[in-house]
């Protein structure tokens, strides 16, 4: 399942958007689709070259977390 089909649309930025799709695409291209609860660190030269592309105005980002079992029930 995509992500809207799951959360609805992504209520963000639009550079937190094309962050968010660009980390899926490196993820996808690197292992496939994943599934919902397997996640992948991405290496940090990855994750510095899509910030640079696609800025935060205050410059605060997340980070990657690993998955939190149980929240969607």
């Amino acid at each position: 399942m995509n992500f809207r089909q799951e959360h609805g649309p992504l209520q963000a930025s639009r550079h937190e958007q094309y962050r968010y799709t660009a980390y899926r695409q490196v993820i996808r291209w690197a292992y496939g689709v994943l599934g919902r609860h397997i996640r992948k660190p991405l290496p940090s030269c990855v994750v510095s070259a899509i910030r640079k592309q696609f800025p935060e105005g205050g410059g605060t980002y997340k980070g990657f977390e690993w998955p939190h079992f149980g929240d969607d029930q």
